[in-house]
């Protein structure tokens, strides 16, 4: 029968609550570090987009009178119509 390894058994045992009050801390820290860089460049994508917003809108309004206006339809492209008549079996 082989023998049964104590030492390294003893040695995790003694090591893990001091381990645990090390790793922890360092864990929290990089989760809310991690958090706090997500919410700046989330705020720094909202503001950049306004100011594009402004940026387009400035030139939209400096454009010539007789430019046709476009439609605008938020990305959403409207189904074509359709010719003739449908299909019936």
């Amino acid at each position: 029968m082989a023998p049964v390894p104590v030492a390294p058994f003893v040695a995790g045992v003694v090591a893990a609550p001091l381990v645990q009050r090390i790793v922890k801390p360092l864990a929290r820290g990089a989760v809310k570090t991690s958090v706090g860089l997500v919410m700046d460049v989330k705020q720094a994508s909202v503001r950049a987009a306004g100011e594009m917003r402004d940026v387009a809108a400035e030139a939209a309004g400096k454009k010539e009178p007789d430019a046709a206006p476009r439609d605008v339809t938020d990305g959403v492209v409207p189904p074509k119509k359709r010719s003739g008549t449908a299909k019936t079996s």
